[in-house]
């Protein structure tokens, strides 16, 4: 799937997370890089950055569905993930505790919930 979404150019230039060959380190180098374009041009510049660590939990997934089938996922692939986010417990088990459901293999595909 993240094959298909770096084909079709469904990633934002600005997504760094999750895609190969980007880091934290490119998206300080873009960051910076930016402040310093603003500064030149005598722009203002703010920042704002945002904690999804939540996103999970809280994203429609049946809207999600709808993104992914616009974006052109085949059929079964969208039914595949929407079975395994509709009516699911899944987590880590070790030593006699159970994980919270934070994250996943899909925190990629939430960044085009937008």
């Amino acid at each position: 799937m993240i094959s298909f979404i770096e084909t079709n150019n469904i990633f934002s230039k600005t997504q760094f997370g999750f895609r190969s060959g980007l880091s934290t380190e490119a998206a300080k180098i873009y960051f910076i890089d930016k402040i310093h374009t603003g500064q030149n041009k005598r722009h203002h510049t703010v920042e704002m950055f945002t904690d999804l660590s939540k996103v999970v939990d809280v994203t429609d997934h049946t809207i999600l569905a709808k993104k992914l089938e616009h974006y052109g996922f085949k059929e079964k692939i969208v039914d595949l993930l929407k079975d395994f986010v509709s009516n699911r417990k899944y987590f880590v088990s070790t030593n006699g505790l159970n994980s919270t459901t934070k994250g996943s293999t899909l925190c990629p595909f939430f960044i085009i919930y937008k």
